[in-house]
């Protein structure tokens, strides 16, 4: 139904395990990951960032879309950099 650049949009028909068919959207996406970073054990970092659906700015938790073949920690490492300039000491 729709590709775009970080997901894809199907309907497909589908028999579920009762035997029932019926039609379901499903939204496809190579995953993603979202980052809890504590340089503390007190401390939180937010970033603030615009987002065009709301027309506003939101403090949010770093997150980004995983890349082809990426694991989830490499992903977590490298968007704990690109979003907040810093290299993670230990991933959990």
């Amino acid at each position: 139904v729709y590709r775009g650049r970080v997901f894809v949009l199907s309907v497909d028909r589908v028999t579920l395990p009762t035997g029932h068919t019926t039609v379901m959207d499903v939204v496809r996406h190579p995953g993603s990951v979202v980052l809890l970073p504590m340089p503390a054990p007190d401390q939180l970092v937010l970033i603030r960032q615009y987002r065009y659906a709301v027309d506003r700015y939101l403090w949010e938790l770093p997150a980004g879309t995983l890349s082809a073949g990426e694991d989830e920690p490499a992903g977590a490492a490298r968007e704990c950099e690109e979003e907040i300039g810093l290299v993670p000491g230990r991933l959990e």
